[in-house]
């Protein structure tokens, strides 16, 4: 799986500079990091190979990303969905945070909200008020495109 993410990670090099000269535009744009005190970046790496090969503008803001970092450059880039991953469940509050942060700003329902990651489920997506839960990045993906195209009409 690490090395078909990483090969379509080169096709996307060479591919996004022929779509930008077709005019092809993004769906959208997204912001995705591992949680705060959360290292493990393997499934937000390949979720965001897949989120960029259905043609979303995708933001690698990495692991251990705090609430305030998620915020801002969800502002600054004009995002339309925020990806928040986390693999420990030591870490998983750190999606709760980050949403409630975003409430607290008055920003939560200008974003859809993704959350992934091994100890995370639809469940704690509702607890936590994510829009969305994707088990695997595959899924993440076409939920994310199905967002995007929902949200423009």
């Amino acid at each position: 799986m690490l090395i078909a993410a990483r090969a379509m990670s080169a096709g996307m090099k060479v591919l996004e500079p022929i779509l930008a000269q077709t005019g092809v535009k993004p769906v959208g744009k997204a912001v995705i990091g591992t949680v705060k005190g959360d290292l493990h970046d393997i499934g937000k790496n390949l979720a965001k190979m897949m989120m960029k090969g259905v043609g979303i503008e995708v933001v690698d803001l990495g692991v251990d990303v705090s609430e305030t970092k998620f915020l801002q450059k969800a502002e600054e880039i004009g995002a339309d969905i925020v990806c928040l991953s986390a693999l420990l469940t030591t870490t998983m509050p750190a999606i709760c945070d980050t949403i409630n942060s975003f409430k607290e700003a008055g920003l939560k329902d200008k974003y859809i909200f993704m959350i992934g990651g091994a100890p995370v489920s639809s469940d704690y997506a509702k607890k936590v008020d994510a829009d969305y839960y994707t088990p695997d990045a595959g899924t993440a993906a076409e939920v994310a495109k199905e967002a995007l195209l929902k949200k423009a009409q």
